[in-house]
């Protein structure tokens, strides 16, 4: 990569690994914009998440998101498969996030109400993580219904998102730091 700007982009239009020249409002590239910002806010709550010993089960799985997101940008902006490579798939992390989301619900009290979120400062990161998570999801669907997305993102972005609900909640109950219900 070049470390010295080219202008070439100064005029709102960029071009994908593929070649192809696009504005940088197109949706391939919100939906992408809003991946790379995911993995920024997951990292940002991982280091809210002062003692990562004692909170391993949230901090590796937040690890392991981050380089699932980071692969799947890779597959955006290089849509077309390389010859003789594996097709993108996310379906093992799908199912990695399924069984750490049943750990934290089983450790968790029922909902009476709405979370408002905050807490602990790495519990109100994750509720950050969240709610960027959900405008990529939002933000994939929308480009779906006009061209190809990596194989199983829109779900993987669904259940990132529900666990990032249930660390958020379970971080702060083991920080006793509970966010209130809304009533």
């Amino acid at each position: 990569m070049s470390r010295m700007p080219t202008k070439a982009s100064d005029q709102g239009w960029t071009f994908l690994r593929n070649g192809r020249k696009v504005r940088k409002d197109c949706p391939c590239l919100m939906a992408g914009g809003d991946i790379d910002e995911l993995v920024s806010v997951l990292g940002a709550a991982l280091a809210a998440l002062a003692q990562r010993r004692a909170m391993a089960r949230v901090s590796s799985t937040l690890e392991d998101a981050q380089k699932a997101l980071l692969a799947a940008g890779c597959a955006f902006s290089c849509p077309k498969p390389i010859r003789g490579k594996k097709p993108f798939s996310l379906s093992r992390d799908i199912r990695a996030l399924e069984r750490s989301l049943e750990l934290l619900d089983y450790d968790l009290p029922r909902l009476t109400g709405f979370v408002v979120p905050g807490g602990s400062p790495a519990g109100a990161w994750l509720h950050v993580a969240r709610s960027v998570c959900r405008r990529a999801e939002r933000n994939v669907a929308a480009l779906a219904g006009r061209e190809p997305v990596p194989e199983g993102l829109l779900a993987f972005l669904n259940r990132l998102s529900q666990w990032l609900f249930a660390a958020a909640r379970w971080v702060n109950a083991r920080k006793q730091r509970p966010e209130p219900l809304w009533r």
